[in-house]
């Protein structure tokens, strides 16, 4: 497979036999009942991963650590995140931040943040820029329901039997592998957490923070380098 994002059918999709046929079943049930049942293996419970998981030393032999701005993290990254600015994480302090995909010269491709939101429940926001490293995505035509900002997305829903929830919505643009993933508060909301989701991942990336705004001891006209939080 070459460089970039290939947008395939199912049947020309790298999935086959048993594989396939899950993906089928999972992308009708979705459509017909706006979500798809699943193991409860299969669901992770993000709030709890956060306070278990530990970082772990690399294969490059550096420490993959956890933040808790995005101050800290950006001289880790090889680029600035999008921006959550005039979104509903803007208002909330951020749980943790951590490096995410590959890294080099000590720099990394990617980052995951997560946010506590009340009346919504912990978001996960993770980005990865995929083109400057030389990756390729292939997507499954069949699984494109949704847009975000005319980029076209996949949003889901997957539930278990005594009702774990993860509701997700997935977009890949020329340079970058984005997935916004929500464990909701109300979990038989289904239809208004996917809204939810869909709504904050359309206002990512347009809004940036002038410093003035924030401060509001900055001369007028005179701003600084986008804050991303």
């Amino acid at each position: 497979m070459t460089r970039g994002l290939h947008i395939v059918s199912l049947d020309d999709s790298p999935f086959v036999g048993a594989m396939a046929q899950q993906m089928r079943d999972e992308i009708a049930e979705q459509a017909k009942a706006g979500a798809y049942l699943v193991e409860k293996a299969k669901i992770p419970n993000l709030r709890a991963a956060i306070n278990t998981v530990k970082p772990t030393r690399t294969m490059s032999g550096l420490l993959d650590k956890r933040y808790h701005s995005l101050a800290d993290i950006r001289p880790h990254l090889r680029y600035d995140p999008i921006s959550v600015v005039g979104t509903v994480l803007d208002s909330q302090p951020m749980v943790e931040a951590t490096t995410a995909g590959g890294v080099t010269d000590g720099r990394w491709s990617g980052v995951t943040r997560s946010w506590d939101i009340g009346g919504l429940g912990f978001v996960q926001l993770d980005e990865s820029e995929y083109r400057e490293t030389g990756g390729s995505i292939t997507l499954v035509k069949e699984w494109l329901n949704s847009d975000v900002n005319g980029t076209p997305a996949t949003l889901k829903t997957m539930r278990s039997a005594d009702g774990a929830t993860l509701v997700s919505i997935s977009w890949v643009t020329e340079s970058t592998d984005y997935r916004l993933n929500l464990q909701p508060v109300h979990a038989d909301a289904v239809e208004a957490n996917q809204r939810a989701l869909l709504d904050l991942a359309t206002k990512l990336g347009r809004r940036t923070r002038r410093v003035g705004s924030v401060r509001g001891m900055v001369p007028r006209g005179l701003s600084l380098s986008p804050d991303l939080p």
